[in-house]
This record gives structure tokens, sequence and C-alpha cells, in this order.
């Protein structure tokens, strides 16, 4: 009966690690790019090539997610530090669980700069924000900063004008 129970054990503990990694694997990428996860943040890193506009484009290039997931500690650190002076601060800041992130690769010269953009959930349905987007108004529903690869700084913090 011992036997017959650490079977049945082993069988289920192989059937949920299964399951796990099927649902975690199927949450990792969507058709324009790769989703990564904090504790309390969810973003898309863009393949720059699934947008029209871009592809085949050599100003542009694609975040790999151990960039993504070095800076986002330090990103976190900058908006609090450097927002302070924006328009809605209070509400980013008390809100900013609730926003979903895009990082989007392009080239200023030969520097590689990556545009992180921010999208509260309330402005985007169904999974919107898996995909590229781009936003005129919106106040502080939106909002972006640029990251520069090789000096490893924070610039130019935007919040977008109302709509």
């Amino acid at each position: 009966m011992h036997q017959l129970f650490k079977y049945f054990s082993a069988l289920l503990v192989m059937v949920l690690g299964a399951t796990l990694f099927y649902c975690n694997s199927q949450s990792e990428s969507s058709k324009y790019g790769q989703i990564v996860k904090g504790r309390h943040w969810e973003g898309l890193i863009v393949r720059t090539e699934t947008i029209p506009k871009r592809k085949n484009d050599p100003a542009t290039w694609t975040a790999s997610k151990k960039l993504v997931l070095e800076i986002e500690p330090k990103l976190h650190e900058h908006i609090l530090s450097t927002f302070k002076d924006k328009p809605g601060y209070e509400w980013i800041l008390g809100n900013l669980h609730d926003y979903k992130i895009q990082y989007t690769g392009f080239y200023e010269g030969d520097t590689k700069i990556l545009a992180i953009s921010f999208m509260h959930i309330s402005q985007v349905k169904n999974g919107e924000w898996k995909e590229p987007f781009g936003v005129l108004g919106g106040g502080q529903n939106f909002f972006s900063v640029l990251y520069d690869t090789e000096k490893k700084t924070f610039s130019k913090p935007s919040v977008n004008a109302d709509a």
C-alpha cells in the first residue's frame, strides 16, 4: 500500500508540474514578443520586426529578457525619484502596480536605447497591451522613460498630455 501511495504521489507531482510548465510557457509570449513578469509588474518585450512600420528597420533592436529583468528594480526607483514634478505623480505612484509595460528598442546613432512605455490597465482591454501601441493623449494613464544601455541611465521621463 505504501508503494502504491508513493507511486500515485509521484505521478500527481509530475502531472501538476507538467501542467504548471505548460501554463507558464503558454503565457510567456505573444504574437508580438516575449511576456516578462515580476512580482508586481508584467510587460511585453516587443519584437520590433512584428511592427509593420519597423519591419527590417536597422534602426531598431529587440531587448533581451535578461536586460529587462536587470533594469526593472532601477526603473521603479527612477520613477519614484524623477516623476515627482510630473502631472499626476501621486496617482501614478499609487497605481504603479496597475500598469502594463512595453519595451521597444531603437538606436540613437550607435547607442541602443530602450523605450519603456507604461499603460494603465483601465485603458487596455482583452490583452491589448500585448500588441505594440502608440498613444496620443491619455494623461497619467500613459507614461514613458528611455534607458541608455551603454551608460546604464534613464532619461526623458514623460507623462502623456490629457486627451
